[in-house]
């Protein structure tokens, strides 16, 4: 597995540093706060299911194969697969020891909602999101508070997502940018999105248009929420590059002007693979 040491930090984390965000009133100039929090973010290519089933308990098997494509299955499996490795290394236990169930904040329900790692012999769990495209799996693990992460195909991200998921302010504020109706700019609108709606365990069932965030390349953030004050006042993004071709976004608790640290590394298709030990 990569070391964080050498890892790529996507967001500037110096106290007192200045950043611009571009919206529909302009640029509007932010100082970043002293109290940055520090996430991981692994990804990974993704693995035929037979591939990486040794790292997947019976649980984890039981809701892989229930999946009806292939390719589905093989995204979950390496989610599952890529999650437990990682959270293993940050608890300091075997894989083996990690359990992971899923846990609706909204209902309560223990049949659908996002990932949760438990704890082990004591040892505080991070709060975690998995999320998947094309052939990227990435698995955000954060220990200050909520995290979400997403990743889009820049490709894939259709045209007809600006009419349903843009509030007002956001169409506004691409109309004035030169690339504002490029894929690039659907994909990067679109994670940051959905990256908040994952932190705050709401996903989908809130509509995204009542969420408006920065468009512009560099300075991602949350401007408002209706309806959803509270959460907009304590979100912190940032963009994630996990290859070309590829959009990704994390969102975690924290004051939002503390742009999160994003240590962001890539476990090798050997290292997914490998038997184990």
């Amino acid at each position: 597995m990569g070391t964080h040491a050498g890892a790529t930090s996507t967001a500037a984390t110096t106290a007192g540093a200045t950043a611009t965000a571009t919206t529909a009133a302009g640029p509007q100039p932010r100082t970043r706060a002293p109290g940055i929090p520090l996430v991981q973010v692994w990804w990974s290519r993704v693995a035929p299911l037979d591939a990486v089933a040794q790292w997947l308990d019976a649980r984890d098997l039981t809701r892989v194969v229930a999946l009806h494509r292939a390719d589905d299955r093989a995204r979950s499996a390496t989610g599952r697969a890529l999650l437990r490795l990682v959270a293993s290394r940050l608890m300091e236990v075997p894989p083996d020891a990690v359990r992971m169930r899923v846990l609706c904040p909204l209902c309560g329900s223990d049949r659908h909602g996002r990932p949760v790692v438990t704890a082990v012999d004591g040892v505080r769990p991070p709060q975690v999101s998995i999320s998947h495209a094309g052939d990227r799996v990435v698995v955000a693990l954060a220990t200050t508070g909520p995290v979400g992460v997403d990743v889009e195909r820049v490709s894939a991200t259709p045209d007809g997502v600006a009419d349903v998921a843009w509030s007002a302010a956001e169409r506004a504020a691409l109309d004035l940018q030169p690339e504002g109706r490029s894929p690039q700019a659907r994909a990067r609108v679109w994670v940051r999105k959905e990256a908040a709606l994952k932190a705050t365990g709401y996903g989908l069932a809130v509509a995204p248009s009542s969420l408006t965030v920065t468009t512009g390349p560099g300075d991602a953030r949350v401007l408002a929420w209706a309806g959803h004050e509270d959460w907009a006042g304590c979100l912190g993004l940032a963009d994630l590059d996990v290859g070309p071709g590829y959009a990704g976004c994390l969102a975690v608790r924290c004051d939002p002007d503390a742009v999160p640290q994003v240590l962001l590394d890539r476990v090798s298709d050997a290292q997914l693979r490998r038997e184990r030990h």
